[in-house]
């Protein structure tokens, strides 16, 4: 599974790469979550970092949030049971 994703990213053409990596850089992310008006899901590999729950639920409170186990940076193709179950349950109970 990593050399798939490796080789996947690697074969993206460089001016495409330098697009999406400056328009990431120029993203205002904590303007886009305020504004968002509807309930949130974050599914993460593990604690902390930009998406920690209490960082994040200080700015939207209606987010809802689910971490993986055994999984990296994609863990939606790494533990795909896991990150379905945890959008199934947000549809669910998560919106109105």
């Amino acid at each position: 599974m990593r050399s798939l994703i490796v080789n996947t990213m690697c074969a993206v053409p460089i001016p495409v790469a330098r697009a999406f990596i400056d328009g990431v850089v120029s993203w205002n992310g904590v303007a886009a979550l305020v504004m968002c008006a509807m309930p949130l899901l974050v599914l993460s590999s593990g604690p902390g970092g930009s998406n920690d729950p209490a960082r994040l639920q200080e700015l939207k409170a209606d987010t809802h949030f689910g971490m993986t186990v055994g999984a990296g940076h994609f863990h939606q193709l790494e533990t795909p049971a896991q990150v379905n179950a945890m959008i199934e349950r947000f549809l669910t109970i998560g919106l109105p």
